[in-house]
Formats: structure tokens, C-alpha cells, sequence
């Protein structure tokens, strides 16, 4: 079981040109029996955990769509990133009232060469079956640092305003020409006190350049490891 949203997410961070398969889509794994996936494009990852419905909702969540709840521990597909766009778009109707409309079932027990996939949104029962990619994902551990807990510094902030200013940056410093790696971004921290102080987010982009300041959500949420 996997959350739409996810899905949705991932699939733009993949490299449809890449002659690389791994970075053309979308890795569905289980680590330690813990649902996780990945998508990188080369330059940039994001990897995402979420917790699972309990096995009994998931399983009559999986019949609605005549599909396998089983989880399998080893677990590991790699779907391409436009199979993995359209199992988001078939699936786009989320019910409050029901929370497991959210979800998207991936039967972990497949052995045809293909992923099914499906949803249930309360009224239609959708499932499509993309062929699986053959090859290894890199270790997504390698690609993603380790934080000591000491020498770093650990800041909330709001992640839609953080979207919001970058959006806004980029906005107001690129003018839509040339290369799009001339726009950068700095963030900057107050080192002696992250948790109280603006976080200032400077870009600049052929001659162009703003600033975007963000307050952090609350100091008893924020840490600060000397």
C-alpha cells in the first residue's frame, strides 16, 4: 500500500531522458519490512517512509480491486516514471470519509514481470499492471548524509512556506533563458540561535538577486546540537 500523494510527488524527480533506467523511475522497496520509495534524476533524490493501514483494512481494501494485501519483507520494484504518473491519475479521487481511498494497492506478490497496481474510491475499482524494470537501484543510503547528533544545526520550518518563497525566488530572479543551473540558492542560519532567528534564503540568477526570510515554526520544535 502506497499513498497516492507519493506517487505524485516522486514521479516529476525522475529523468525521462536518462539512457540510466534508475533514474527514469520509481523505486518501491521494503526496508526491514518498512515501506519505502525513491526517485532521483541524478542532481537531486527524495526518498519517502509512511506507515501502512493495518493488515485486515488493507486486505479488504486490496479485494475491492481483486488484488494480493500480502507485504513480502525483500520487497523492491522499479516502475518507470510514466507508469508511475498514470497510476496516480487513475487514481485521483481521495473520499475523507474514507481514509483508505489514499491509498494505492501494489500486490508485492507478482511474479509475471509487471507491478499491479490499483484503487478503490469508494464506488469504481481501477488497476492497471506496468511491466516492472529490470535492473538495481543504487543504495538510497549512500546518496543521503548521516546527521551526527552533535556539530548540527536543526531548524522546523513551514514546509509550504519554504515552497512557497523558493517558487517566489525563482519567480523574481530567472527570466525563463539559458541555463537553469545559473540560479542558485543559499540558506542561510543564525548559528547561535537557529531556533529563534530568521532563516534567510538568498538567490541570485544572471544579475538578479532577492532574498526570502522565513521564521521558524517554534523554538520547543527546533534543536539545536552543540
Amino acid at each position: 500500500m502506497i499513498p497516492k500523494q507519493v506517487m505524485k510527488a516522486l514521479a516529476p524527480l525522475t529523468d525521462p531522458e536518462s539512457t540510466r533506467y534508475a533514474l527514469g523511475a520509481v523505486f518501491i522497496e521494503r526496508r526491514n519490512g518498512e515501506p519505502c520509495a525513491v526517485a532521483t534524476d541524478g542532481r537531486k533524490l527524495l526518498a519517502v517512509s509512511w506507515q501502512e493501514p493495518n493488515p485486515d483494512d488493507s486486505a479488504t481494501h486490496a479485494a475491492h480491486v481483486g488484488m494480493n494485501a500480502e507485504t513480502v519483507p525483500s520487497y523492491s520494484a522499479l516502475i518507470a516514471r510514466k507508469d508511475a504518473a498514470h497510476a496516480f491519475k487513475v487514481s485521483k479521487r481521495v473520499l475523507k470519509a474514507r481514509p483508505l481511498t489514499r491509498f494505492l494497492v501494489v500486490d508485492e506478490t507478482g511474479t509475471n514481470g509487471t507491478i499491479p497496481i490499483g484503487c478503490f474510491d469508494g464506488e469504481t475499482a481501477q488497476r492497471t499492471e506496468p511491466r516492472q524494470i529490470e535492473g538495481r537501484f543504487p543504495a538510497v543510503s549512500d546518496a543521503i548524509p548521516i546527521r551526527k547528533k552533535t556539530g548540527c544545526i536543526s531548524v522546523v520550518l513551514n514546509a509550504q512556506y519554504l515552497v512557497a518563497i523558493l517558487k517566489s525566488l525563482d519567480s523574481a530572479v530567472y527570466n525563463g533563458e539559458g541555463f537553469t543551473e545559473n540560479n542558485r540558492v543559499t540558506i542561510t542560519l543564525d548559528e547561535k540561535k537557529p531556533a529563534e532567528s530568521p532563516v534567510t534564503v538568498y538567490a541570485e540568477c544572471d544579475g538578479v538577486s532577492a532574498n526570502g526570510v522565513i521564521m521558524p515554526i517554534s523554538p520547543k520544535q527546533s534543536q539545536f546540537a552543540k
